[in-house]
């Protein structure tokens, strides 16, 4: 018979603690409570329908036409105002400029970074020569500058990741909301 040996070896225990962060959870600010109301569409919903429409176009120039024939395949929701904002974003010279990239909605991520583990989805992600994150916003604000200071802990939480996913490529981070806004 052969004799087999073990070694015992002391149980390991990681004593790290790794904390899971969405990059909204990186915000630190606090949004006044509003009443329900059934008779107005709220930010969040007419976001999400925002959302929808961006990410069911196409990533060529769109027209009227476009957009209705995405309404009726869908059955979403368009009124005026959506309509015009949607021929306004596809004219703007930023987002008509990444047509010729790789573009991803709610492109997922999740990254480790020392001590935490981030993930989350991010709304539009160009990929070509450099990298462009254009978050999309609906909340009600009253100005650019409290937009941009609502969501800068968010976008840089996105930079980050997007920094470890593509180490090799610069990054550009937008919020928009009716313009676009630039984070650097």
């Amino acid at each position: 018979t052969t004799k087999i040996e073990y070694e015992t070896i002391e149980h390991y225990i990681d004593n790290q603690i790794i904390e899971y962060l969405s990059p909204s959870e990186t915000e630190d600010t606090h949004f006044e409570v509003r009443p329900l109301s059934f008779d107005v569409r709220d930010a969040a919903s007419r976001g999400t329908l925002y959302h929808t429409y961006i990410e069911k176009l196409p990533n060529t120039k769109w027209n009227k036409d476009m957009i209705q024939y995405i309404s009726n395949q869908y059955h979403l929701e368009l009124d005026t105002y959506l309509m015009n904002d949607l021929l306004k974003l596809n004219e703007n010279v930023l987002f008509s400029s990444l047509r010729n990239t790789d573009i991803f909605h709610e492109y997922p991520f999740i990254v480790r970074n020392e001590q935490s583990v981030l993930q989350g989805y991010i709304d539009y992600l160009s990929v070509g020569n450099d990298i462009v994150l254009i978050d999309f916003k609906s909340d009600y604000v009253e100005n650019e500058i409290t937009l941009i200071q609502r969501y800068h802990s968010q976008i840089d939480a996105y930079k980050k990741a997007l920094t470890l996913l593509f180490p090799n490529k610069d990054i550009k981070t937008y919020i928009t909301k009716k313009r676009f806004y630039c984070f650097e």
